[in-house]
This record gives structure tokens, sequence and C-alpha cells, in this order.
């Protein structure tokens, strides 16, 4: 039996890969799988390595991504290719390299679109001439180690940047192999989904349950930006919870909703529905939803109705206005027309795929929202993804639009309630809101739609990161009532607002009303956006 039998799957674009992955894997060929996260690379990249010669030899891991925040230069060499004792300051003993322990086998770079531009050179040597030399060392060592590689992005636009060397793509991209992601897969969806199931069944001593017809169409009609990840949470969540024999589309969540089972109301319409853009669109138990899909990135808009609000906070309100250069002046605000707002912070995955680099701090996980990003950056990103997409108009929100979202309806403090934990909103747990108990500080950001959505759903406009809006820095807004109040100054040198506060503040610095502003060239690691169109 062929060891690729392993991955499941009859589409024709999976057949393809397969059929090569099976020729080379004989062969010593150094290898680039590409492919969206949770497509399977790394089980690509293992069944080559058993399907070949060096099958009983290690096959070692190496997430360029999980490392590359932390890791000085001398670290990257030592975790490559070693080092001598007394090589560098806390060299207290000799090393191995990864190379090294992956002598006679294969050596797997996950995410090498994140290798830091430092230590390139050197993995290109070694490549070339297959020869080590460990930190602190005096002489080079030959390792017969094959490399396979993989990249959840597109490399090209990171060489023609700068930040990924040429020569090393063309010395990895000698056999390119493309994993398809699962929305392109619909004949296999069911065959993953079944497999998962028995699978997950027999781990838990439970009876795997079956899908009906229109439970399969509705997994079918999904678009999986998670991908086989996804599904396979998906059914162990189902094998879990769910306790009948045959799972329904109401037995699935709200977005695998089948289409056309989807009801909409006529007076909750915008003007056009489904906008142009949208590949995905229904209506849930948060109201209309649509879904921009862009090159594997999907990001998910709420219509957001119009309506009236207070916006602002009363002077009794705790921990109001801590920035004494802007006023949280309680007054009326009419927003007379609905738009779409993104359903979380734009992630670290779309600004890659958009702008070919990732500029975050925290950038461990392309899930998490994108951070370090200026207000001249966000616009850059924004013309970029609106030039790629026909009668695309995306733009920031205005603060307006912003608190408005965020409020969800809601008068108190946050759209939660009068107070807050660490399990609503990633704050500085160490300093509740006024009254509250002391929670999980996480000290960094965490990955978008990890905590509960306010009731219009959308996600984490408390805290994680603060998110630019569109408006010129106004330091009071005053009293009176205002209708669609916009101040877009026409000097883009002026400060700019953000809003919703981050990860490293504190609970008071989290609440629906929070103003703060920079110029439109600030950046730091709690600072990112969230997208509107209409």
């Amino acid at each position: 039996m062929s060891h690729f039998n392993a991955i499941l799957g009859q589409s024709p674009e999976l057949r393809v890969v397969i059929r090569n992955a099976r020729k080379i894997a004989e062969t010593d060929v150094t290898v680039l799988i590409k492919g969206e996260t949770g497509t399977g690379k790394e089980l690509l990249a293992k069944t080559i390595q058993i399907a070949s010669p060096r099958a009983d030899k290690p096959f070692i891991t190496l997430n360029c991504t999980a490392m590359q925040k932390d890791l000085t230069e001398i670290e990257w060499e030592s975790e490559l290719f070693g080092h001598v004792k007394g090589a560098f300051t806390g060299a207290i003993n000799s090393k191995q390299g990864l190379i090294q322990g992956a002598d006679g086998g294969t050596l797997f770079f996950a995410e090498i679109n994140s290798l830091p531009l430092f230590i390139q050179p050197k993995l290109l040597r070694f490549l070339e001439t297959g020869e080590c030399l460990a930190v602190g060392g005096a002489n080079a060592y030959k390792v017969n180690v094959r490399v396979i590689a993989a990249t959840n992005t597109d490399l090209y636009p990171l060489v023609a940047k700068g930040t990924f060397r040429r020569d090393l793509f063309f010395r990895l991209n000698v056999v390119p192999l493309e994993l398809p992601p699962l929305r392109q897969r619909k004949e296999d969806i069911l065959l993953l989904a079944d497999y998962f199931l028995a699978d997950f069944a027999k781990r838990h001593d439970l009876q795997a349950p079956t899908f009906s017809q229109q439970a399969i169409s509705a997994l079918r009609d999904y678009a999986w930006p998670g991908n086989i990840r996804e599904l396979r949470n998906l059914c162990e969540r189902l094998i879990i919870l769910f306790t009948g024999k045959v799972i329904e589309p109401e037995n699935l969540p709200f977005e695998f909703k089948p289409i056309a089972s989807v009801s909409v109301s006529p007076k909750l319409l915008p003007e056009k529905f489904p906008p142009a853009w949208a590949s995905v669109w229904g209506e849930d138990d948060f109201g209309l939803f649509a879904e921009l899909h862009y090159q594997g990135q999907i990001q998910r808009f709420r219509w957001i109705l119009p309506g009236r609000f207070q916006m602002g906070s009363p002077p009794s309100e705790p921990g109001r206005e801590p920035f004494v250069m802007v006023r949280e002046t309680k007054h009326m605000v009419v927003l007379s027309k609905g738009f779409w707002l993104a359903d979380t912070a734009c992630t670290q995955g779309f600004w890659q795929t958009v702008m070919g680099e990732n500029p975050s701090y925290f950038s461990d996980d392309v899930n998490k929202p994108v951070d370090r990003v200026n207000w001249y950056d966000v616009h850059r990103f924004i013309y970029k993804l609106n030039s790629a997409i026909t009668n695309l108009q995306l733009r920031l929100p205005s603060e307006a639009e912003w608190e408005y979202a965020c409020r969800a309806g809601t008068e108190s403090p946050f759209s939660f309630g009068k107070n807050i934990t660490p399990k609503q909103v990633n704050y500085q747990g160490n300093y509740p809101y006024t009254n509250g108990e002391k929670g999980e500080y996480r000290e960094t950001t965490i990955v978008v739609k990890s905590l509960p959505a306010n009731a219009w759903g959308l996600y984490e406009m408390h805290g994680n990161v603060w998110e630019w809006c569109q408006d010129g820095s106004q330091d009071d807004l005053g009293s009176n009532d205002a209708t669609n109040p916009l101040y877009d100054p026409k000097d883009y040198g002026v400060a700019r607002h953000f809003r919703g506060g981050s990860w490293d503040f504190p609970g008071s610095h989290v609440r629906s009303a929070i103003r703060n502003a920079a110029y439109p060239d600030h950046s730091q690691n709690n600072l990112g956006f969230r997208l509107a169109l209409g």
C-alpha cells in the first residue's frame, strides 16, 4: 500500500500534488510546499520522508513563525548549526544544531516565509555546500540532510520587497508542490469529515453520527478559511457535543447554514444585497453578513443597521477620560445609513497576503490581529485591496460608527455590561475595572475570535489592539446632537483617533467610550485596525 494513501482525497488538484510527491520521494531534491494554513503541508512533508530511503531517519521540524520573534542572530545560528562551549555568553555546554540532529533524514522548515533575513545567507550556504559550522567552531563538517520547506504565503512579493533572498528562493523552489485549499476540494469534504468523525468517535469510545444530505450541502457550500484543520476541529466538537445519530444543518454553527435556506428580512437589507464583492452571504442570529475572499484570506463583515445612540460617557462613569487630551462628552448621535463592519480586526495573514510582509511584533500566529501599522500604512493596504477587487470601496470606520458598533445597543461601560473579565476581553488583568477582581494578563495579542462576540457579532472590540479610525483628532466632540459625524481634514498630517484599548491597558482603558489619538505615522505593538464598507 502506498504511503501517500494517508493523505485522503480524490480531487483532481490533490491527485496531481500526490503524483508529483510520489515521484520526488525517492530523490533528495529540495521541495517547497505551498498552501494556506491548515491544508496539510507538514503531513505531506512527513509522507515524502516516509516514502523515501530516509524513512527510518530523523524528521525534524523548525517552525520559523514560532521562533522568529524572540531569537537573535546568534541564537538562530545556534539553533540551526549548534555551538561549542564558551562560544557566547550563556553557552555553558556545547549544543548540537537542528541540522546535525537531522543528519541522514529530513529538516522541515514550516512557514519559511517568516525566516529572518539575517539568517538566510547562512541557510543558503548550507544548501549549496552541505556543510555546517557551529557557532564558535573552527572546522566545518558535512551533513547529509534533505530540506523540505513550506510557506502559507506567496514568496514572490517578499522577494520583490527584499525581505526574502532571491537566491534562497530559487534554491528552495527546485520542486514546488501547491496544496489546494479545502474549498477547492468539495468532493473530498465528506470523505474527510467521515474519517474524522470515525477517528474521534474511536478515541472517545462513542458512536459516530452521520451527516444528512442537507448538512453535507452546507459543508460543501462553506468557504473553510481554516481548511482541513477547521474541518477536523468541527468533527471533534460534534463527537463531544452532539448526541444524536444524524447531523442536520441546525446542529452546525451558524456559518455553515446553506445559503438557499437563509431567510433575509427585506426591511433589514442594505441597498444591494448581496454586495458585489461578497463570495458568501446570509443571515444568522446576529443579522446579515457577507464575506470578502481574497487569495485564500476571508474577512467576514456584519451589516450594522442605521440608528441613534448616546456617544461618550456620563460624568459618573468610573475611569472616565484617562487621556486629558481627548474628552468623552456624552451626546446624541444619529447614523442615518447602515454600513458594513469587519467582525474582527484585520489579521496578520490578510495583511501579509495583500502587502507581502508582516510588520507585527506578535507574529507567532497569522490569525492574530496585525499590529505595528500606522494610519498611513492602513490606507496603503486599503488602496491596494480596493485596486485589486472591482467595485470594492473599503475604508476605516468613523469614530461614531466604531463606538456605535462596539456598544451594540448598550449604554454601559462595556458591551458586556458594567464590568468585564479576561474571559471576555484581552486587557491588563492585573488592573481590573472598578471593583473588579484581578484576572489573567496575557502580555500579548490573541487570535481573533478567541473571545465572545458582542450582541452584533463583532469580536474583540474591547481590548486586544487599539483600532484606527478615519477621524482627525478633536479634543472634545461637544454636547450637541450630531448626524453622521466625521472630521476628516484634508491635511493628512493631522493626528488621528483610535479606539477600543488593547492587551496592555487596564480595564478602565478598554471601555466603549475610550478615545485616544496619535499622529498618523505612529505605530506600536498594540495598534491595528478594522475595515468598514458603505
